[in-house]
């Protein structure tokens, strides 16, 4: 799947949410057999909602099936990094 062809969240969770995980997963397999780094930008979308700005350290609570993807990939690149 190219940049061009992404998946709409809000119209097809299941497969944007796997195409998500599958491109994550082989960038972070990529980054550890090459010994390579990245910078992951994820989204605002894995804190819950609030009426005041995230911090960076806040507490984790995403509560759209978009959040929960950006944070599992947090957490997988992390995994690999650590």
């Amino acid at each position: 799947m190219g940049f061009n062809q992404a998946i709409n969240y809000n119209r097809n969770i299941a497969d944007a949410r796997s195409a998500d995980l599958d491109i994550a997963e082989k960038l972070a397999n990529y980054c550890k057999r090459n010994e390579t780094k990245l910078i992951f930008l994820s989204s605002s979308a894995v804190y819950p909602p609030s009426t005041i700005p995230a911090r960076e350290d806040g507490t984790i609570g995403p509560v759209t099936p978009y959040g929960n993807a950006k944070y599992y990939i947090e957490q997988l690149f992390a995994d690999v990094s650590g």
